[in-house]
């Protein structure tokens, strides 16, 4: 019994953490992920039922786990379906540019995009 309870605990510390912070960028696959573990909890929950009630002719145990995760994937499916999908918000780091000075193994770049014609002509008539 004592095992039964550690390893729900376990796993329902995964579940809290996976609620308090989204696995993923993208809603849609932090809800799934989210609700797959909670499903896990449910197993685990109904595991701890079976093992208290210590009856193998009860069928508790399955009608609450095939209630609790019906609830489960049907809150899922309405989550997905409602929610609508959309480009995630990244924040961007701004560099700051330092100055470069010229690169003698690669004129082009240190001269820059306008002035690249000047350097291969300057180059062709040396």
């Amino acid at each position: 019994m004592i095992q039964m309870i550690l390893v729900t605990l376990t796993i329902g510390t995964s579940w809290v953490v996976s609620m308090l912070y989204a696995p993923f960028v993208e809603r849609k696959f932090s809800i799934m992920v989210q609700d797959l573990k909670c499903v896990t909890v449910c197993a685990m929950v109904c595991g701890i039922l079976t093992v208290y009630l210590d009856d193998p002719e009860s069928y508790v145990p399955i009608y609450a786990m095939s209630i609790s995760i019906g609830i489960v994937i049907l809150s899922l499916i309405v989550k997905l379906v409602v929610m609508t999908a959309g480009r995630p918000f990244v924040r961007k780091y701004q560099a700051l540019r330092a100055r470069r000075r010229g690169d003698e193994e690669a004129p082009l770049l240190s001269a820059g995009g306008s002035k690249a014609r000047d350097v291969i002509q300057q180059e062709a008539a040396e």
